[in-house]
C-alpha cells in the first residue's frame, strides 16, 4: 500500500510511485509507437499487393497461340508458331518475375495537432500552434487529412513529415507536455496552403 511517494512492493522493498508512473508512461509510448508502425506496415503491404497485381495484369497481354486443328504427332509446327510461343512464354516469365518483386517505398509519419470543419479554421489553428511551438513545429509542413464517417467530414491538421513513428511519438510527447493534444499518425493528405 502506497503512503506518500513510497509503497511496499510484493517483495517488501520500498517502491517509488513516481518511478512506476514514469515506467507506465514509457510503456504507453512504446505501445503507441508499435500500433502506429503496425498500421503503417499493414497499409504499405496492402498498397504493395494492389500495385503488384496491377503491374502483373498490365504485363500479361496475351495467351499461348493454339496450334491449328488436330495436327498428327511428329508433324512440324506451322511457320511463326514457335516464335509466337517463345514470345508468349517470355511475357509469362516477366509476369512471374513481377509477382515476386515488391516496390520498396518509404513510410513517413506526422503528428495530428488539430481538427476542424474548414480550411480557414485549420489555417488559423496552424498559425497559432506554429507561433506557440516554433522550435518544435517550425521545421514541419502543415498537411490536411480528410476523414469521413457517419457523422460527416472532419479535416485533420497534421505536421510532418518525420522519418519514423518513433520521431512522431517523441514530438507528440513534447507537445503534450505543453498541453497540446496530438497523436502520431501516418503522413497522408494534402499540403495546407498558408495564405
Amino acid at each position: 500500500m502506497a503512503t506518500g511517494a513510497f509503497g511496499a512492493g510484493a517483495n517488501g522493498k520500498p517502491v517509488d510511485v513516481a518511478e512506476l508512473k514514469a515506467e507506465i508512461a514509457r510503456l504507453e509510448t512504446a505501445v503507441r509507437r508499435a500500433a502506429i508502425e503496425k498500421k503503417a506496415l499493414l497499409n504499405r503491404i496492402a498498397e504493395m499487393r494492389g500495385k503488384a497485381e496491377d503491374a502483373v495484369d498490365s504485363m500479361v497481354t496475351g495467351s499461348l497461340p493454339s496450334i491449328s486443328g488436330n495436327m498428327p504427332a511428329g508433324q512440324p509446327m506451322p511457320a511463326g508458331t514457335q516464335d509466337a510461343i517463345r514470345d508468349a512464354l517470355a511475357r509469362s516469365a516477366a509476369a512471374d518475375l513481377a509477382r515476386g518483386q515488391t516496390r520498396v517505398t518509404e513510410t513517413r509519419f506526422a503528428v495530428e495537432v488539430a481538427a476542424g470543419h474548414s480550411l480557414s479554421q485549420l489555417r488559423s489553428q496552424w498559425d497559432t500552434l506554429a507561433r506557440a511551438h516554433s522550435g518544435l513545429l517550425g521545421q514541419f509542413d502543415p498537411l490536411v487529412h480528410v476523414d469521413e464517417d457517419n457523422r460527416g467530414v472532419t479535416l485533420r491538421l497534421l505536421a510532418g513529415p518525420m522519418a519514423n513513428a518513433a520521431d512522431a511519438v517523441d514530438v507528440c510527447a513534447r507537445l503534450r507536455n505543453t498541453g497540446t493534444v496530438c497523436a502520431a499518425v501516418p503522413y497522408e493528405g494534402q499540403r495546407l496552403n498558408i495564405r
